[in-house]
């Protein structure tokens, strides 16, 4: 009859490493069912040139229609009125009515899924008036001016060490 080996320390160890990975891979795939966003229109962090007619927040699983809701707040911090919070599968949303404020507006969202998960967070996007200038020529106009300004300069420097080289002499 053999004698059973004894477990040596390395062992141990190995088992108790083992036993930690597979707890938080175990861990990970059931905190990654929880519901998530997927998009926001308008989109976090957007400066639109518009305002918006619709705040539209869609996540991964659909909403339970009793208990979502949105809420908008101004660039002062005061309530906008929404329309009545629609619910259609993953997707709530509500009209805005006519925007006042040029600015920053806050949008606080809060639903729950079918599958019981909470989903609730705030973001920001901002409303900036319309300049009739895009990006580029935004870019475009400012590389034009500091290239003037630097000729302009280059020229006065010029202008200047000449005349002190005049009275020198």
């Amino acid at each position: 009859m053999t004698r059973p080996r004894p477990i040596t320390p390395r062992l141990r160890i190995l088992g108790v490493l083992v036993l930690a990975l597979a707890t938080l891979t175990a861990t990970a795939t059931t905190s990654g069912a929880h519901s998530r966003v997927l998009s926001t229109t308008p989109g976090s962090g957007a400066v639109v040139t518009a305002p918006p007619e619709r705040i539209d927040v869609v996540v991964n699983s659909d909403v339970l229609p009793r208990g979502a809701s949105l809420r908008m707040t101004d660039p002062s911090g005061n309530e906008v009125r929404l329309g009545a919070v629609e619910v259609s599968g993953p997707r709530v949303s509500a009209g805005v009515p006519a925007l006042t404020a040029i600015g920053t507006y806050a949008v606080d969202y809060r639903v729950v899924t079918t599958d019981a998960h909470p989903v609730s967070a705030t973001y920001r996007f901002t409303w900036a008036a319309a300049s009739g200038m895009s990006t580029r020529d935004w870019v475009v106009g400012i590389l034009q001016g500091a290239a003037v300004a630097g000729i302009v300069l280059g020229a006065a420097v010029l202008i200047r060490s000449s005349t002190r080289r005049r009275r020198a002499e």
